[in-house]
């Protein structure tokens, strides 16, 4: 059934008397655990640590402001511990520190290694901050303290080894990747250059830049289009009044058959210059085979009838302000071309300046994330050359470690107080155990707590010469019994001493 509060402490109470009628078994158990972590300790080997200090130096551009090689001194402590502790430099770490091992011994040195090396980050400075000196400490473990002391400091040389490699290689990453970045940002600057340039070329007068020259040009090529149609029309008055006066000559008697041979004349000359179907080719023909047709008139005998020279003067004239008209007919097209021209320039800009200022917009972006890029680049190859020269961030031996015989393990109070509670759980244990498989009554108040019926009559506990005589004998066995094991206890501490 369930104790009470009052149950559960007459209960402690009856345990309480009947420890401290037996409470040789409390000194008893406690010396027995000693004497068992005593000889624990003297069995459990000894591991002792060695530290050794590495100062990191500044590096030169610390005072810029800015680190050369941005890093998290936490990652690059984890990452220069996983290089140290590749099998190269445990291989090298073992043949210094243990030169008898070979075989199986030499792995299993080469196994527990890792386990053996701790880094603890620390300052230098009064108050951790930007402006303390950073350091660590590089601690060892081993059975032998000159040992330890010997190893960590071959594991503070390979780490100021490593560290100039794994900085000098950081850089070195960070310098190609650079480059490489640069490098893309470059090709893909060209390509954009490029379309650029044949964009340009494609569309070099269709721009905003070029509207106004274009407008200038078109209206300079309307005025010549219009001074071209206004000579055309005196010219075409010109040659219809050379038309009219020589048809006036025709009529006022002119020798028929001078006529006759003048159109031949002309005929041959026209053909010799135009083709058959020619518009003057068959108006000089028609106008010969109407002067043949007309009665009276004869194919002439010769054709060395001299020409009228008047006649002759006209036509030349005629024949001056035909030519004139062609060549203000060509020039009327080409300016109509070129007007045409212009008008399609200027209608292109809407459509050629949005795609022009997208490419010069993309070519400057590409531009500036060059620029930035090789900027970084040039950084990078600076951070290369003081890492390379030894001016970057570098670690520094500043403090040696030294033996140190004083073991951190096994921890003796941790053994003490384990040993000391299974003493007590061995020899008190028993006496708890059967006070609880045949409980006993032996006061008032027990009996109260653990009775179902209220208590009528006490009688007082006499006290007889034979009950005082087991008291006495109950005293000395705890006394004797208790210095029996105070003394073996003391004797075993002298002897592992």
């Amino acid at each position: 059934m369930a104790l009470g509060p009052e149950q559960r402490k007459a209960m402690v109470l009856e345990l309480a008397d009947a420890v401290l009628k037996s409470w040789w078994t409390v000194v008893g158990g406690i010396c027995a655990g000693l004497i068992g972590a005593v000889v624990a300790l003297s069995l459990v080997p000894k591991w002792y640590e060695a530290t050794a200090k590495i100062y990191v130096t500044p590096e030169i551009s610390r005072e810029l402001g800015r680190p050369l090689v941005a890093e998290d001194m936490t990652r690059r402590m984890a990452a220069l511990k996983e290089a140290v502790l590749t099998d190269e430099y445990k291989l090298r770490l073992v043949q210094r520190v243990y030169p008898q091992a070979e075989g199986e011994k030499m792995m299993m040195r080469l196994r527990g290694l890792r386990t053996r090396v701790r880094i603890t980050p620390t300052t230098l400075g009064p108050t951790p901050g930007p402006e303390s000196l950073f350091a660590f400490d590089l601690t060892y473990r081993d059975v032998n303290p000159e040992r330890a002391a010997q190893a960590v400091n071959v594991l503070a040389e390979l780490y100021i080894e490593q560290n100039e490699q794994f900085r000098g290689g950081q850089a070195r990453e960070v310098l190609q990747a650079a480059e490489d970045q640069a490098a893309a940002a470059k090709q893909e600057l060209d390509v954009a250059d490029r379309r650029l340039i044949e964009f340009r070329g494609r569309n070099r007068f269709e721009t905003e830049d070029q509207r106004d020259a274009n407008l200038r040009l078109m209206e300079r090529r309307q005025g010549d289009l219009e001074s071209n149609l206004a000579s055309q029309r005196l010219v075409g008055e010109r040659l219809r009044d050379l038309g009219v006066r020589l048809a006036e000559l025709d009529a006022g008697g002119a020798s028929t058959a001078g006529e006759v041979a003048e159109l031949r004349r002309q005929l041959e000359g026209l053909l010799g210059r135009y083709s058959e179907s020619h518009p003057e080719v068959l108006r000089v023909r028609r106008k010969l085979q109407d002067l043949l047709a007309k009665p009276g008139t004869a194919e002439p005998a010769s054709a060395d009838y001299p020409p009228d020279p008047q006649v002759t003067a006209l036509q030349k004239q005629v024949e001056a302000s035909r030519r004139e008209i062609e060549a203000l007919a060509e020039q009327e097209a080409k300016l109509r071309d070129e007007i045409a021209e212009y008008e399609r320039r200027i209608a292109a800009v809407p459509r050629v300046q949005p795609e022009l200022s997208r490419l010069q917009t993309e070519r400057a972006l590409l531009f500036q994330r060059y620029q930035d890029l090789r900027g970084k680049a040039d950084q990078a190859a600076q951070a290369l050359y003081l890492e390379e020269t030894l001016k970057g961030e570098r670690f520094e031996l500043a403090q040696r470690a030294e033996p140190s015989f004083k073991p951190v393990s096994p921890q003796p109070t941790q053994f003490y107080t384990l040993g000391v509670a299974l003493g007590l759980g061995l020899f008190v244990g028993p006496l708890l155990a059967r006070h609880f498989l045949r409980p006993r009554i032996t006061s008032e108040a027990g009996l109260k707590a653990l009775a179902d019926v209220p208590v009528l009559v006490t009688i007082p506990r006499i006290e007889t010469p034979a009950a005082r005589a087991r008291g006495v004998r109950r005293m000395l066995a705890n006394v004797a019994l208790s210095a029996v094991c105070a003394a073996t206890t003391v004797a075993v501490f002298a002897w592992f001493s």
